[in-house]
């Protein structure tokens, strides 16, 4: 082989073994944009949920966490975690990742309650104590409080009285 020929082999060589390199490097280098979305750091998060005038705590609600975690390869991916609070109003998550989450709380009886928060701590505490009661989940009778009005119509129609006992008994509804 001519000695020209054989210095042009060894540098196509010594470029493509280079470039290689440089190119592997490259691929283990994380993107700073990238990886602020994603959140390799993991939290616990404990939300007490209390709520009305008196800012009582609101036993057995469903608290709702929502977070997306981000792939590079692959689609992200949403996550959804559902813990009930104790009696003292308090729910824990262990295992929560940092960064932007959404946080509802449902429970009977009072307004659905939903806010992002930003949870940058190890250990954070978030306290919702903007839950209000909803109006009229109160029935002025307790004792017909799970029955709707065309239940309780329905039931006063069948009832067998005269009309004017059954508009007397429809009026106090």
């Amino acid at each position: 082989m001519k000695p020209q020929i054989k210095m042009a082999v060894w540098v196509v060589f010594a470029t493509i073994a280079l470039s290689g390199g440089l190119w592997a490097q490259a691929a283990q280098e994380s993107d700073p944009k990238a990886h602020a979305g994603k959140s390799d750091l993991m939290s616990r998060v404990t939300i007490e949920v209390s709520g009305g005038e008196k800012s009582t705590p609101v036993e057995n609600a469903s608290v709702y966490l929502k977070y997306v975690e981000e792939h590079k390869l692959k689609k992200n991916k949403k996550v959804e975690l559902n813990v009930k609070t104790n009696r003292d109003g308090t729910a824990h998550i262990p295992e929560t990742p940092t960064g932007r989450v959404l946080i509802q709380v449902v429970a009977d009886g009072w307004k659905t309650y939903g806010r992002w928060y930003d949870i940058t701590e190890a250990k954070q505490t978030i306290k919702v104590d903007e839950f209000k009661s909803a109006r009229g989940a109160q029935h002025p009778d307790p004792s017909l409080s799970h029955f709707n009005s065309s239940t309780l119509l329905l039931f006063y129609s069948s009832l067998p009285t005269n009309s004017a006992n059954r508009f007397r008994l429809l009026r106090n509804v």
